[in-house]
């Protein structure tokens, strides 16, 4: 089997321009590999980039139940309920990854999920647990969420009580 890095850059791609055909491409890859969490997880992708929110939630579900040890979808399906305004299923996945992140000494998602983790805390008017996640985050931190923030912003909307 081809690598499966370039086979998920290629069925992205190719979302992009003809979402039906990607949607085959990756259902023929359930049906190889129906146990699979990158499968699974490609196919919430594609459904995300087609804007198909729903089914590509149920998808990111059905990956971690696959594999509930895996941050990369924890972190996949925060980000899908902070589009749906569910910061509170934002917090709860966020938590779940930078944990499982700390179990495994996998750090990479750790400052991508602190920060996002703020922003949610913000959004829920917990500034405390927002200042304490991003007291682990790099001082230049800035990442996409709703638009670009940075922790000074997020910092701001702490000492403000308030997020815009």
């Amino acid at each position: 089997m081809r690598d499966k890095q370039k086979i998920r850059k290629e069925i992205i791609l190719l979302a992009r321009q003809q979402p039906d055909l990607a949607l085959d491409r990756v259902n023929s890859l359930l049906i190889e590999f129906p146990n699979e969490v990158w499968t699974w997880s490609l196919r919430s992708d594609v459904y995300h980039t087609s804007g198909d929110l729903e089914n590509a939630m149920s998808d990111i579900d059905k990956a971690i139940r696959i594999r509930f040890d895996e941050p990369s979808t924890h972190a996949t399906k925060a980000r899908y309920c902070i589009q749906k305004s569910d910061f509170e299923g934002a917090i709860f996945s966020l938590s779940n990854a930078i944990e499982i992140g700390e179990k495994l000494r996998f750090s990479y998602f750790d400052s991508w999920c602190r920060f996002n983790r703020a922003f949610c805390y913000c959004k829920i008017g917990d500034f405390e647990a927002a200042k304490e996640d991003l007291s682990a985050v790099d001082d230049n931190e800035q990442t996409w969420i709703d638009r670009l923030r940075s922790k000074a912003e997020l910092l701001e909307a702490c000492r403000d009580r308030r997020l815009d």
